[in-house]
């Protein structure tokens, strides 16, 4: 990750029944919509709830940068390292250097980072 501050930095608002969206999409994963699922595996100490695909947000926000051209993405990957809980407020700090995105997402709430030593690579 670049040590300057970051070129920009958004917030990404996720709704309270977000997760739930997913099963209108097809998404039978109970991580996303079961919260007695989530329980029996103790996958959150804080919240049992369902967990949001920051997948599914992460490319919008990373498609202005390339003027919302899909053919523009040559290479991605991202670290997904902590879960994001519906209602929650992403931070995801976005760098550019030349054809290269650098980012990371926080949830400042929680005080944990998201996503981290992402990287796009544009064509």
């Amino acid at each position: 990750m670049p040590t300057r501050a970051a070129d920009r930095t958004i917030d990404i608002a996720t709704r309270p029944d977000q997760a739930l969206v997913y099963r209108l999409c097809g998404d039978r994963n109970p991580l996303h919509s079961d919260p007695e699922f989530c329980k029996t595996r103790r996958l959150s100490e804080t919240d049992p709830a369902r967990h949001v695909h920051l997948r599914h947000h992460l490319p919008w926000y990373l498609a202005d940068l390339c003027d919302y051209d899909p053919s523009a993405f040559k290479q991605h990957a991202a670290r997904f390292s902590s879960p994001v809980y519906p209602g929650e407020t992403v931070t995801m700090e976005l760098w550019k250097d030349g054809n290269v995105i650098s980012f990371e997402a926080k949830v400042k709430a929680r005080g944990v980072t998201v996503i981290k030593s992402g990287k796009t690579v544009l064509g």
